[in-house]
Formats: C-alpha cells, sequence, structure tokens
C-alpha cells in the first residue's frame, strides 16, 4: 500500500469493506440470485419492515434510485411486497413476502456468524472503540455532506 493511502481512512475503510466482503458469509449473496445491494434492501425490509423506501435509504446509506430498482427487483422475484401506506395512498409500505421472509432467516444467521468470527480478533474494549469510531465518522461525514 502507498505510503500516503497507510493514514487515508476512506481508502482503508472501503479496502476493508471489499476485503470482509470477500472473506466472510458474504458469499451466500453471490449463490443466490439476488446482488449484493438488494440483499441489503431485503434484509433492512426484514429487520424493519413494513418500512417506506425513504426509511430503507436512511438506514442504507443508498440512494433512492438504487432502492427503487432493488425493490422492483425483489418485487419480481417474490421476495418483496409493495403495497400502499395507510397513511399516504402514494408512498408504498414494503414487507417481506413468506418467500422473503424464509430467504431472510436462512441467511442472517451466517451474516452474524461472519460478524462475530470477524470481531473475534477484536478484545471487547477494542471493539467498543471501534465501533465508536464508526459512530464518530458516520456523523461527521453527515455534516460534511449536509454542507455540499
Amino acid at each position: 500500500m502507498p505510503d500516503i493511502l497507510q493514514e487515508h481512512i476512506p481508502y482503508r475503510l472501503g479496502l476493508l469493506t471489499n476485503l470482509i466482503r470477500q472473506a466472510t458469509p458474504h458469499a451466500y449473496v453471490r449463490q443466490s440470485e439476488i446482488s449484493g445491494r438488494e440483499w441489503r434492501v431485503l434484509v433492512m425490509i426484514g429487520l424493519a419492515g413494513p418500512v417506506q423506501a425513504r426509511r430503507v435509504v436512511e438506514l442504507t446509506g443508498m440512494d433512492k434510485a438504487t432502492i427503487t430498482r432493488a425493490v422492483t427487483r425483489l418485487a419480481k422475484l417474490g421476495l418483496v411486497a409493495q403495497n400502499p401506506a395507510p397513511e399516504d395512498k402514494r408512498a408504498k409500505l414494503l414487507q417481506l413476502t413468506a418467500e422473503g421472509a424464509g430467504f431472510c432467516d436462512r441467511i442472517i444467521p451466517q451474516m452474524l456468524h461472519g460478524g462475530a468470527e470477524l470481531a473475534a480478533c477484536l478484545t471487547d474494549r477494542e471493539r467498543k472503540t471501534f465501533l465508536t469510531c464508526l459512530d464518530k465518522l458516520a456523523a461527521k461525514a453527515g455534516h460534511m455532506l449536509s454542507d455540499l
């Protein structure tokens, strides 16, 4: 790694993210018929749903167009249902179908196991410090984004 990138946080986070996706059971996504982005949307709907697309945008940090494309494909695959939201009939309420819930039920334990296996190299204190640092970086990035 070039010296200039050694302490460049965005580069290191991106590198770590890509490495984690390759090394952990993210392989379960590659073995399915959905993309990694679609998987993240599906999981968020499963964990937070029923939910509107704008909430999935907030939870994932993905842009609205990406969420819309993912939801459209997941609905075509029969994994997500889109129904009118009770408080705003123009908005869609997203929720897992029985097939989507079954898919999540099979995959989420693998995802959690991979995360636990990765975090096992950290002490409890290191893990807490790392999470605190991530929270600080996320808050700062959010402020930088709002300043644009």
